[in-house]
């Protein structure tokens, strides 16, 4: 029962994250980060706080400038227990923090 459970949780993240749509966000003609579209309100993405139009600027501590950065970033940070990602929302940094398990 446990083992469906999770399967089926999989599956909710893996269909969340499809209807997910990532950009490149400019500053000075440069990639400050990358917008996030498409997030649905029950999405794991929105539980976690993360809203439409927000642009990831950086993942603990490191800067996101590329969608190859995103991916190593994301990578390395499946390991570690706590997760910070700062966002512009509005135009304004906000830093959400996850401890993870």
């Amino acid at each position: 029962m446990r083992i469906s459970r999770l399967a089926s949780e999989s599956g909710k993240i893996i269909k969340d994250l499809r209807q997910v749509k990532v950009s490149p966000y400019y500053d000075s003609k440069k990639v400050a980060g990358m917008r996030v579209e498409g997030v649905a309100q029950d999405s794991i993405l929105a539980l976690a706080g993360i809203q439409n139009q927000d642009v990831v600027t950086m993942v603990n501590s490191q800067k996101i400038d590329s969608y190859q950065k995103a991916l190593q970033v994301l990578a390395k940070a499946r390991g570690q227990a706590e997760l910070q990602v700062s966002v512009l929302r509005n135009g304004q940094p906000q830093l959400l923090s996850y401890k993870l398990q």
